[in-house]
Order: C-alpha cells, then structure tokens, then sequence
C-alpha cells in the first residue's frame, strides 16, 4: 500500500527525482486530542475521526525552491490515524517519497458536518538520507458554542450536564473508563457563570442571562433537570457542535425532549 502511494507522488510532483540508494521523505500519521480542559490536562480524551468529526484529511506538499512542484492527495482519517503506541512500534500508512530538499507540507482536516476545515502549515528539510516520521496534531480548535436562554421564570432551579452523543465510536478510552456513561467535563462554565457539571442552579440566576462555552467540536447529549412549579422535566437534547461553532436557544418553559 505504501508503494503505490510513493509512487502516485512521485509521479504527481513534477521533475521529482526519485532516490537511488534508499527512500527518503515522510512518514506522517495524524491524531486528536481534546482541547478544552477545565477538568484538568489528565481529562483531555483521544478522539477518533468520528468523534472529531473528520472525515478525510488533505495533504499538499510544496518545493519550498520551486512552488510548481506541488501536489496534494487526499486521504480517509482513519487511513492515517495512529495512537502513541501504535506510532511507537508500526510504520504509517501515509509515505511521501520526495528527494533531498525543503518542502512546505498543509495538512488540512475536512469535517463531515457542514463542509468545515481547518488546517496546519509546517515547513521541512528532507537531507541526503533522511525518512522523516511525522505526528500531526490534528486536535480541532475550541468551538463557541452559545446558549440563548429563555423562561427562567417557569422554574426554580435547573441542572444540566453534557455527555458524548456515541463515547463508544467518538472516543478511543483508557481501560477502565466507561462508555456508556462518559461525561464530557464536570467543571465546564460558561463565560456568565452557568455550570454544567449536573448541580443544581437557581433559574433566577445564571440560567437567566444567555451562555457561551468553548468546546470541543463533536456530537454531544445535553441532559437536563427542571423543578417546575408542576414537578420536575428531564429532558435530552442532542447537539452537533461544527469547528465554526452552534448557536442553541433553549427555552426552559418549554423543553425540546424530542430533539
């Protein structure tokens, strides 16, 4: 597999002279780590391509001395996607072929939710008899995500919490950790004040003045509780988050329990 993608380059970069002793270039593989990290660094979780909402990622190579010789190729996430231990100890999939030289590689992430990207640009010295072995952090940056509140004035008190939409498919989990039930972050606050790690609040408080969070893109459940003055509503709101961000409106008189 690695071959033909060698040689698909090479051949795509035009007046490419190709090594003839031994290869030289980049191995590159990519990965994401959560960003937001109000419970702490030890609570940022891997993401896979799913979870991070990536969907393929691009690559464009440069001659740094000849801007003409360029190519770009296109690849699924998962093609690329390597753990530390597994970058550790197995070669990539992604190899480059390219001769001794500097070259300008953007990698750029395209999401499957509206048509989003985001990317990365390094610059390279490839030498005499140099294989280069890249780890691009793909990590999407923070995403504002703002909550618009209403009818604070129907309850007395509310509580919420944000958990992974699909923690089994959007998370690569430490052994132990429970995917079923995994929370996104207990310490997460908005910029006026409101909690989100499932305490109850008083409605005439925070829960009355509109929110802004930063998050990391992806799918995500927020679960709800509200003493009403006729008993209390539950209630579980799913919530795609995009790399350019999400406005919501949540009227709390008037939960949206079906979505």
């Amino acid at each position: 597999m690695q071959s033909s993608v060698a040689v698909s380059v090479a051949a795509a970069l035009a007046a490419c002279a190709l090594p003839q002793d031994r290869l030289t270039g980049i191995e590159l593989s990519w990965s994401m780590l959560e960003r937001e990290a109000s419970d702490g660094d030890a609570s940022l979780r891997l993401r896979t391509c799913a979870g991070a909402l990536v969907r393929r990622v691009e690559l464009t190579v440069e001659d740094v001395d000849d801007p003409l010789r360029a190519s770009t190729l296109t690849y699924d996430c998962e093609f690329g996607y390597q753990t530390a231990e597994e970058l550790a100890s197995l070669t990539s999939n992604v190899f480059i072929d390219l001769r001794p030289g500097e070259y300008r590689l953007l990698t750029r992430a395209l999401s499957d939710v509206d048509g989003d990207s985001y990317e990365l640009e390094e610059l390279l010295a490839v030498g005499e008899r140099d294989l280069l072995k890249l780890d691009v952090d793909l990590s999407p940056p923070t995403a504002p995500w703002e909550l618009l509140l209403a009818g604070a004035g129907s309850c007395s008190v509310a509580a919420a919490h944000l958990t992974y939409a699909e923690p089994g498919d959007d998370l690569l989990l430490a052994d132990g950790e429970v995917a079923t039930t995994a929370r996104y972050r207990e310490a997460l606050v908005g910029d006026q004040g409101l909690a989100l790690g499932g305490g109850e609040i008083a409605c005439d408080g925070p829960w009355a003045v509109d929110q802004r969070f930063e998050v990391d893109p992806g799918r995500y459940v927020l679960n709800l509780e509200v003493d009403g003055p006729e008993g209390g509503t539950s209630c579980a709101v799913p919530i795609v988050i995009p790399f350019s961000g999400l406005t919501t409106t949540l009227d709390l008189a008037n939960l949206p329990c079906d979505g």
